[in-house]
Order: structure tokens, then sequence, then C-alpha cells
């Protein structure tokens, strides 16, 4: 029994984990990094202590990357695959990572006052506003 049939057995529950890569939103943070050192990727420890996370996070976070075509494989020293990852960061980002707010920002933020922008001007949904933040040497846009 493979694939459809082992799912549908009552037995086979093992047969039925399908492993599915999901990427994170540091998954693109650590990509975006290894763009900035402008270098073959730095080691696992040094990515680790620079972006306050754990070194097998970031391992993992480097290995989702390449599966997804964000970063190039070990072959090609995991550098980033730029025409993949500024299509991705121009096209897919704000349907793969939705913003959304959370359960503080919901009750603490005001709404704007209806005053600002041009005449005309209607907010759309989904709209959000960016902040600068410094990675390494460059500075990217975060929501």
């Amino acid at each position: 029994m493979h694939g459809l049939e082992a799912c549908r057995s009552q037995f086979a529950i093992r047969e039925c984990r399908i492993d599915i890569m999901v990427l994170k939103p540091q998954d693109v943070y650590v990509a975006l990094k290894i763009v900035a050192t402008q270098a073959d990727r730095a080691p696992y420890s040094q990515l680790a202590a620079e972006l306050a996370m754990s070194p097998s996070e970031v391992h993992a976070c480097v290995q989702r990357a390449q599966r997804s075509g964000l970063l190039h494989g070990p072959g090609l020293k995991n550098r980033p695959n730029f025409s993949a990852l500024e299509e991705f960061l121009l096209h897919g980002l704000k349907y793969v990572f939705p913003p959304e707010r959370g359960e503080l920002t919901k009750i603490s933020v005001k709404p704007l006052p209806s005053g600002m922008g041009r005449k005309g001007d209607s907010p759309v949904a989904g709209d959000c506003l960016f902040r600068s933040v410094l990675v390494g040497s460059s500075r990217i846009l975060t929501y």
C-alpha cells in the first residue's frame, strides 16, 4: 500500500504523514542576512550570534531556503539565488506572510485621522506601514 491507498486504511497512520516544507518568516530573514554579508555564507554559529537565533534554527532556515529555491545548495556555497529571492520579495511575500494585527495592537493603536492623505485617496484593505531595520550593513523594510 502506498500513497492514497495507505491513507484510506485505518491502520496506516505512519504512511499518511506527509513531509511538507513550510517556509517561515525567519527563513527570509536569514536569506537576507546572507545577502547582506556579500560573501560566502558565514558559519552557522556566526549567523546565529548576529541574528540572535540558535545555530540549529539558522541551519534549519538555510535548509528550508534551499528547498524553496531562495538559496543555492552547498555546491554553490549556499549563495543567494538573487532572481528567485527578488521575485519572492516583490511578488510573493505579501501572499505567504500576510500582515496580521496581534492582540495587543488591535486595542492599543488608534486609527489614523480621517484628514490624512491627499484628496481622493481611499485606504485599501491590507495596506500596512513599513519600518526600516538595519540588518548587518544593509537596511530592509519590515512591517
